[in-house]
């Protein structure tokens, strides 16, 4: 029985791929947006982080109230859109359980 390995498709010229992305700009300051890299000049503020953390407090417990999903907080970054592609940093993200995200990154557990 033959397995089917997924490969990511190509960027269209001048555009860089979400695996490149990961592999060399992945920081809270960057995203990926169309398949070019968008940085912003200074990191989070303090207030960014307790707005952030407020906000995934109240939609975690709801979220593990309710059984809906997953709430993510400090910049992860998932990609949301391929060809060209999307990668996305949130402050904060509610993830339902049936639209679990491509990961790209290392996960740690």
């Amino acid at each position: 029985m033959a397995t089917a390995t997924l490969t990511p498709p190509a960027a269209p010229a001048g555009l860089m791929t979400a695996e490149e992305f990961f592999a060399h700009h992945a920081r809270p300051n960057a995203i990926l947006r169309r398949g070019r890299l968008v940085e912003y000049p200074v990191m989070p503020s303090l207030r960014h982080g307790q707005v952030c953390l407020k906000a995934g407090r109240l939609l975690g417990n709801f979220a593990d109230d309710n059984n809906l999903g997953r709430v993510l907080s400090n910049h992860p970054h998932i990609v949301v859109k391929r060809n060209p592609d999307t990668v996305l940093g949130q402050g904060c993200s509610e993830i339902e359980d049936r639209m679990e995200p491509q990961r790209t990154q290392r996960e740690d557990t």
